[in-house]
């Protein structure tokens, strides 16, 4: 079962426009909860989710992480993030208004590949003009 990064609306492009953020993210979370939970020294069986202020005093108290470990501090002291694994994007009430960051991602991808030509006559259309 994935790990399931939730965003609130109004974070998702302030997140993705920053490539290294979306790389920080996907680092640490695009894996399994198994693999998420073992990351941070979690117990999967206990652990039902956790927020990004949670991770952040977890990884303070009990986690000396040094692969992007200011970057992801950055992240979650920025952003308000609900880490879980993917069986709880069942239960509606628990997210709510939350997008699922890396479905965003995704379908964010998807459109830009099936528009590419359209994207780059913009891109093309903005260098005759000058």
């Amino acid at each position: 079962m994935r790990t399931v990064v939730l965003v609130q609306p109004d974070d998702v492009m302030p997140l993705l426009s920053d490539s290294e953020s979306v790389f920080v993210l996907m680092y640490y979370a695009r894996r399994s909860w198994l693999d998420f939970c073992d990351t941070f020294s979690l117990d999967p069986e206990s652990t039902e989710w956790i927020s990004s202020l949670d991770l952040l005093k977890h990884i303070a108290k009990h986690h000396p992480i040094t692969a992007f470990r200011e970057e992801l501090v950055d992240i979650l002291a920025e952003f308000d993030l609900i880490f879980a694994p993917e069986k709880k994007l069942e239960d509606n009430d628990f997210y709510g208004e939350w997008i699922d960051l890396f479905e965003a991602y995704d379908r964010i991808m998807q459109y830009a590949e099936s528009h590419i030509d359209d994207i780059f006559e913009i891109i093309g259309g903005d260098e005759d003009s000058d």
